[in-house]
């Protein structure tokens, strides 16, 4: 199991997050810190916008 950690969005080094990805699985943790008193609303357009990203970088 490898680990590619980013403190915001997908970071600066998306290259080696493109090699880390295998047939398209990963899993993605959002920092449960980011989020703490957030409403509902934006924690979910957050989580929509990252795995967008997610979905372009590994194409």
């Amino acid at each position: 199991m490898k680990f590619y950690l980013s403190s915001y969005e997908l970071g600066n080094e998306t290259n080696k997050l493109k090699k880390l990805v295998l047939k398209g699985k990963i899993g993605y943790i959002p920092n449960a810190l980011d989020f703490t008193g957030a409403d509902p609303e934006r924690k979910a357009k957050r989580n929509t916008n990252d795995m967008n990203s997610l979905r372009e970088t590994t194409v």
